[in-house]
């Protein structure tokens, strides 16, 4: 029986729907579906805990192969760094390399800014940033203030413990 069935059989059972069953009868009745509720509710939540566990294990493994991308990055950029240097050692600005052609050629320029304070407002940009206050918003609503554009809202969700 799937778990919205026994919802549905619980609810039919306590408002006494359909069956005429004597008051033991009806108390074995709810007592034998709140034990199927509560067996599909464990199964349920095992499923839950694993799919949690898999989830955790699949932020590990991110973690990892984010860890294993940025090597292999890092390697690959001495690696050119370390080609790039011995061809500068030897004043080569062309090389054909089997099927690779590598060349040494100018970045375009760039600003390098090593004092922001000394630079002219002219050059500079004002960004302004606004930010709320939740928790001083949540006091004051809790102390009965009347804001306008807020209010304090209360959900439920499922706690497994």
């Amino acid at each position: 029986m799937k778990l919205y069935e026994i919802t549905e059989e619980l609810l039919e059972a306590a408002n006494h729907e359909g069956d005429e069953l004597t008051e033991e009868e009806l108390h074995q009745r709810l007592n034998n579906l709140a034990m199927n509720f509560s067996d599909k509710a464990e199964g349920i939540t095992r499923l839950i805990k694993n799919i949690d566990a898999y989830a955790s294990a699949a932020d590990e493994e991110a973690k990892r192969l984010q860890a294993v991308r940025k090597s292999a990055q890092n390697r690959a950029q001495w690696l050119k760094r370390y080609l790039q240097d011995n061809m500068q050692a030897l004043e080569l600005t062309k090389l054909q390399a089997g099927v690779f052609r590598l060349g040494i050629q100018k970045n375009p320029p760039r600003v390098v800014v090593d004092d922001p304070g000394q630079i002219p407002m002219e050059y500079a940009e004002e960004i302004t940033e606004l930010r709320i206050d939740k928790t001083a918003l949540k006091s004051a609503l809790q102390e009965g203030q009347q804001i306008p554009g807020v209010h304090i809202e209360q959900g439920e969700s499922l706690r497994i413990r």
